[in-house]
């Protein structure tokens, strides 16, 4: 008999479908706003806060489109869970369309994400060290890289809708949208970065809603609706309240925290061997050996690969880029560079600088590897320790520390005269520093010519705008670092030098390809031909964040060139270059000889690789092939991993149930093969079974009585538990067959 039309019954489905709209919606537009604010948001408004930018940059994600998204995807999978009768049916079918979706635009969400992957992991390794840098290859303009990410985000928005909408509309339980909820925050407070707090708030107070919800559901649906409806905005007000009374600005780190913090990052996380694998270290770890390090071997530049180990940790006082100077070498062999130059910090404490008047910085320096006697140092410091000091080569502590501070002054504009000279200079003269071996020299007079003809023909403008006293030199050196970017190609791949060739001519001449360690030693021989002093130098090359305190890792290990200024001193030139966007297809180099780069690349942790300025994709070729065919790992397995995953999902869990029934029969325990048994009948009760009183009266002696049960006893219960299983597979439609066998297996 038909049940008779009740408004009320109407009206309490109504409150109910409203309640649970309301928690989905606000929960997804909260996680939204979270992520994107929280986790891109550094890339596009403050780029001192992170290292450097993925390649061509990442242009704002707009957040009311996104919001939109949350909200149409919540009630649409609101409504889908909240249908009477078919809303299975209605789900699958709702899958299968998005299926076809992502098929159809499986290269642009492939692009998107790995252009989300790349720009995660440079969050994340800036503030942790983990997991390391990843960087893709592909040349996106950042429009694409925009509509790539955007594409990837509403695709996962909806099928997330789906599961989330699923876990508050029907299964009414806390636990379950935690776990759902719950890991898109995680990253943000391990890494410690800066929370969109409203967001933050939303999310709690809906966990706050669904937990008191959840305690009235068992009254009825209508119950935990209207709890629901009154407890989020109760629970967003009190903690809105919370937040005012306790502003998260004046909370202050306890000790006990920031001390476990500094012992976890001394820890020695990578201990075995050298932070680089596959190639050498131009910067060592550390330790007074260090300082025996007579030179610098280029026949072992091989393939380079990084750990993400972190190093060092800085805290300074002035944001932007900043070279930590470590060892400098005036000598090139054709096969290393030597004449390391040492000095040891010396003198009494002087009376402290008034910073702020003399317009000096400050910094503090640790090494994360234990002490050391090794001092990397920014340029122009003036003070080491209280010790009054100007090192114009690789600086030696007193005695082995673990951290030290330092005064400098940040490198602003062009360098001007200071009427200063090097001692060291004076005492040993400039012809070192202008030296290139003969069988070097000829060659590189040819290339150097060749190149500059070839420039010129190309009608590109030479690099360099230098218009002060230092003209000249600055615009040289930006000269050179143009010509490298033009012929040579940037690759940590790139294998060791035959024996007994000449590193730099074999790398221009025949390989065209290197990293810092490459572009550093043939700039500084192309500088000394054209006249310039130049010597090179290994060390740190970091971007210090807003926030004052960064991470250097392995990967910061960097190599470049100085030139000597008269009235000036030594002053560092960039070589290296960087990746160019797709809208500007001329290489240039990545910083220019002036230190104000914006933002600043560092080379070594950007493994990309320049084009050449002949070398362009096929016509045929897009973007994400061209990744598939240079970056080493296809495109492809971005899409069969997960596939694979999602096909051997079911087999696994078939697997393990049935493992579990095995299990049943075999427990030598028979009360708790009882009480697993009985937890099958809870189980089944959700698809229509129930379970017979003899089962209940064998549960309730297993778990009250001290009577011990019996192998027979454990068989009468496996027994009505089978039969059971069987009555509720054969009262089903066959669409729901299949997952019911997948959980209820039998032997």
């Amino acid at each position: 008999m038909t049940q008779p039309f009740s408004p009320r019954r109407q009206s309490r489905w109504g409150l109910a479908v409203l309640a649970d709209a309301l928690l989905v919606t606000v929960l997804l537009a909260a996680l939204a706003r979270f992520c994107l604010t929280t986790y891109l948001q550094p890339f596009y408004y403050d780029l001192l806060a992170v290292s450097f930018a993925p390649t061509g940059g990442l242009l704002p994600i707009p957040l009311l489109p996104a919001l939109g998204v949350c909200v149409g995807a919540g009630l649409t999978a609101t409504a889908v869970w909240s249908l009477p009768r078919f809303r299975w049916l209605a789900a699958g079918v709702l899958l299968a369309a998005a299926g076809g979706l992502l098929y159809y635009h499986r290269l642009l969400l492939s692009w998107g994400a790995l252009a989300l992957w790349e720009t995660l992991s440079i969050l994340f390794t800036d503030a942790t060290g983990f997991p390391g840098y990843f960087v893709w290859d592909a040349l996106l303009s950042p429009t694409l890289r925009q509509q790539a990410i955007q594409s990837l985000l509403a695709a996962a928005t909806a099928l997330y809708a789906l599961a989330l909408a699923w876990a508050v509309v029907r299964l009414r339980r806390f636990w379950p949208v935690f776990a759902l909820t719950l890991p898109w925050l995680i990253p943000a407070f391990l890494a410690e970065v800066e929370l969109d707090w409203p967001a933050l708030m939303a999310v709690c107070a809906c966990w706050a809603a669904l937990l008191l919800a959840s305690l009235s559901a068992r009254a009825g649906r209508d119950a935990g609706a209207r709890v629901a409806l009154l407890a989020l905005p109760a629970s967003l007000t009190l903690i809105l309240g919370v937040s005012l009374a306790f502003p998260r600005q004046d909370y202050v780190q306890p000790t006990w925290a920031t001390a476990a913090r500094d012992e976890l990052l001394a820890l020695d996380w990578f201990a075995s061997g050298s932070p680089l694998e596959g190639g050498f270290s131009d910067t060592p770890n550390g330790g007074t050996e260090a300082l025996a390090e007579p030179e610098v071997d280029l026949s072992a530049a091989g393939p380079r690969r990084y750990t993400g180990r972190a190093v060092l940790q800085v805290e300074a006082t002035h944001a932007g880029p900043m070279y930590l100077r470590g060892l400098v070498y005036s000598d090139y062999t054709g096969s290393a560079w030597t004449g390391l130059q040492i000095h040891t910090l010396s003198g009494q404490a002087a009376q402290a600088l008034d910073g702020a008047a003399q317009g000096l910085s400050a910094a503090r320096i640790q090494s994360l590897s234990g002490s050391s006697t090794l001092a990397y140092l920014p340029y122009r410091t003036v003070q080491v320790q209280d010790v009054s000091t100007a090192p114009a080569a690789a600086l030696a502590l007193p005695e082995a520390v673990a951290a030290y501070s330092v005064s400098y002054l940040p490198l602003k504009g062009e360098p001007i005269p200071e009427g200063e000279l090097d001692s060291a200079v004076l005492e040993g003269g400039l012809s070192r520093y202008l030296e290139v071996p003969q069988q070097a020299s000829a060659f590189l007079h040819a290339w150097y010519q060749q190149a500059q003809w070839e420039l010129a023909d190309s009608g590109v403008q030479p690099a360099g705008g230098a218009t002060g006293p230092y003209a000249w030199q600055l615009n040289t050196a930006a000269l050179i670092a143009q010509l490298l970017a033009r012929n040579a190609q940037y690759d940590l791949g790139a294998p060791a030098v035959p024996e007994e060739e000449d590193f730099v001519s074999h790398f221009l001449g025949e390989s065209g390809r290197g990293y810092c360690v490459h572009f550093a030693s043939a700039a500084a021989l192309l500088l000394r031909l054209e006249g310039i002093p130049a010597r090179y130098v290994s060390g740190y090359a970091v971007n210090i964040p807003g926030s004052g305190q960064a991470q250097v890792l392995d990967s910061n290990a960097h190599a470049w060139v100085e030139i000597y200024l008269e009235g000036y001193g030594w002053y560092p030139v960039e070589a290296t270059p960087s990746v160019p966007s797709q809208e500007d297809p001329e290489p240039q180099p990545s910083a220019t000889p002036t230190p104000t780069p914006a933002p600043f690349t560092t080379p070594s942790r950007d493994p990309e690789s320049t084009l050449e300025p002949d070398a362009t994709l096929p016509p045929q070729q897009t973007p994400g092939e061209q990744a598939e065919t240079e970056a080493g790992t296809p495109i492809w397995l971005a899409w069969a991993i997960p596939l694979l995953a999602v096909l051997a999902a079911p087999w696994v869990l078939w697997g393990l149930r049935r493992l579990g029934w095995r299990r049943l029969e075999r427990r030598p325990d028979a009360n708790a093969a009882v009480l697993a048994a009985w937890v099958w009948f809870q189980q089944l009760e959700r698809w229509g079974g129930q379970a017979g009183p003899m089962a209940r009266e064998l549960a309730g002696k297993a778990r009250f009585s001290q009577h011990i049960l019996t192998p027979e006893e454990r068989g009468q219960m496996l027994a009505e538990l089978g039969q059971e299983i069987l009555r509720v597979r054969q009262g089903l439609p066959m669409w729901k067959r299949l997952p019911f066998a997948l959980l209820f297996p039998l032997p």
